[in-house]
């Protein structure tokens, strides 16, 4: 009787650590290799340096100024939506939500794989055109955009290849 309700335990625990923590986390770690489609040359990020890179962005910002609030198409005082913009729309649930007070977007540096932006060193005249975006204060991971020129331009969702 006891092996069996061990047995019955390991299979349940095992089934829930299983469970992704979001779909585009899932996605991201099934998908592999992302692409980030840029003018000066598109960026390509692995699945494993995106989450590595969430997982040391910290939740409040540094030296560096990031992670910083990514408003994505809201005004960042009144949170309604800006006449014009075209916001992003992410895949994670809580992502595409309008912000408040208490819960927002945030966006941090990805860098090429194997490094990593400091956020506790004074800031980089040039952070990088691709950002990770997480919501602020689950951290679920919302994404990865990036600059379409450079370090400039609007940013756009990249996608998996």
């Amino acid at each position: 009787m006891i092996a069996i309700k061990l047995i019955t335990f390991s299979i349940l625990l095992t089934s829930i650590t299983a469970l992704p923590t979001t779909d585009l986390e899932s996605r991201i770690a099934h998908d592999g290799d992302w692409t980030c489609k840029n003018t000066a040359g598109d960026l390509q990020f692995t699945a494993a340096h995106i989450q590595a890179t969430l997982k040391k962005a910290p939740i409040t910002p540094g030296s560096s100024g990031y992670p910083h609030k990514f408003n994505n198409g809201y005004d960042e005082t009144s949170h309604a939506r800006i006449k014009g913009y075209t916001s992003i729309d992410f895949r994670a649930k809580p992502c595409n939500k309008a912000p408040t007070d208490k819960t927002y977007l945030m966006e941090f540096p990805i860098e090429s794989a194997g490094k990593f932006y400091d956020a506790g060193k004074k800031p980089k005249a040039d952070p990088g055109p691709a950002r990770v975006i997480f919501h602020y204060p689950s951290k679920t991971l919302c994404g990865l955009v990036g600059h379409e020129s450079g370090n400039t331009g609007p940013l756009n969702f990249c996608e998996a290849r």
